[in-house]
């Protein structure tokens, strides 16, 4: 979902973009020692929720094939438990994954008209 706000033919206000995700999370431990190989998979046993949300300034050059966004946000991601593909699941004493934190990035769009 995103909202945003015109003002004029060359700058724009986002004012909100919310991302709602649900991914899938897998994870390779290895350990090595000069004579052997260890390693254990595991993979996200339930379903994970995310989020996401930026607010910026994206300004037209060439309007509407050019335009530079400068964005920054928040966004945030969990997976509770781990398992390997034999279903042995990964011993944790709280949430897995359960991280957030802020961005800033500078997207370039270049749009490329087929008539």
């Amino acid at each position: 979902m995103s909202f945003s706000y015109i003002i004029s033919k060359n700058f724009d206000i986002r004012i909100a973009d919310l991302y709602l995700t649900f991914p899938s999370v897998d994870l390779k431990n290895e350990i090595r020692t000069t004579s052997t190989r260890v390693t254990d998979e595991y993979e996200s046993t339930d379903s994970n929720i995310g989020f996401s949300f930026d607010t910026g300034l994206v300004f037209y050059p060439a309007p509407p094939y050019i335009s530079i966004e400068l964005i920054g946000g928040y966004s945030f991601f969990s997976a509770e438990s781990m398992q390997t593909a034999d279903f042995d699941e990964l011993i944790t004493t709280s949430d897995f994954i359960d991280s957030g934190g802020f961005f800033a990035s500078a997207v370039l769009t270049v749009g490329i008209p087929f008539e």
